[in-house]
């Protein structure tokens, strides 16, 4: 699926009264960069900790996971946080001074919620990008 596709499909999906219960997180890495800048775009009403700044750092560092191939975890910075609607969107910076490939992810956002959480992760990187989807019952899965 084609990431144009996929952008009109989670606004979508965040913009009508959610059949479904997702989450879509970008991941994007610019060439040399040591770090990568994270978006995450949520319902509001179906994120645990609200709207605390506290509770979503420490709710993001059980729920969204990033290691090296090695299970070194990369620090996940919460920078801001706003509404855009029903939506709740989160930028982060993440630690990865070895690039994106091969980083493996835990994407568990909401999934101790729903049953049916669907979680959307898209990583741009090296002139390369990838998607990779998690359902409630995934484990960590790397950026090719």
């Amino acid at each position: 699926m084609n990431w144009a596709l996929q952008l009109g499909i989670a606004a979508a999906i965040v913009t009508a009264r959610h059949p479904l219960h997702s989450s879509v997180t970008t991941v994007t890495q610019g060439a040399g960069a040591v770090r990568a800048d994270v978006r995450v775009r949520v319902f509001a009403d179906d994120f645990p900790p609200g709207r605390d700044t506290v509770a979503i750092r420490r709710y993001l560092d059980q729920a969204l996971v990033f290691t090296t191939e090695t299970g070194r975890r990369l620090p996940l910075r919460l920078r801001a946080q706003r509404i855009d609607g029903s939506a709740l969107l989160l930028e982060a910076d993440l630690d990865a001074p070895g690039g994106l490939r091969g980083v493996r992810v835990l994407n568990r956002l909401v999934t101790d919620r729903f049953a049916d959480q669907i979680n959307v992760l898209k990583a741009a990187y090296g002139g390369q990008s990838a998607t990779l989807l998690f359902l409630a019952t995934d484990g960590a899965k790397p950026i090719p």
